[in-house]
């Protein structure tokens, strides 16, 4: 297994765990069979091919595989290298940072959604 899949797999778990989902539920809430769901917690070669070509050609453009996967993206959000930082930092920071970016976040998008 490569480590995008294995990446993949424990984040899917983190995010059962926190919604109290399992295989079951999750393959209700997202139409995908119970197997399916299976198989992404243990995927096997052909899952893990699938994220390992998408990290190649990442890695092609040297940017992260999540910038390929982000959805209605920019140039900017794909190749910026601000954005990664960011991340990275948010990351790495204490909750009391963590909740200073999401006070400043949330103050941004009112006022995009205000015009």
């Amino acid at each position: 297994m490569n480590e995008e899949a294995k990446n993949f797999s424990k984040n899917l778990r983190l995010l059962m765990e926190n919604n109290q989902d399992t295989q079951t539920t999750l393959a209700r809430k997202s139409t995908l069979s119970q197997r399916t769901i299976g198989n992404m917690l243990n995927p096997g070669d052909d899952f893990s091919s699938a994220l390992a070509n998408i990290a190649l050609v990442a890695k092609a453009y040297k940017i992260e595989m999540w910038r390929l996967l982000y959805p209605d993206s920019t140039l900017d959000i794909l190749i910026n290298p601000t954005i990664e930082s960011f991340f990275k930092s948010y990351v790495k920071a204490d909750s009391e940072i963590r909740d200073a970016w999401n006070r400043i976040i949330d103050i941004t998008n009112r006022k995009t959604l205000a015009g």
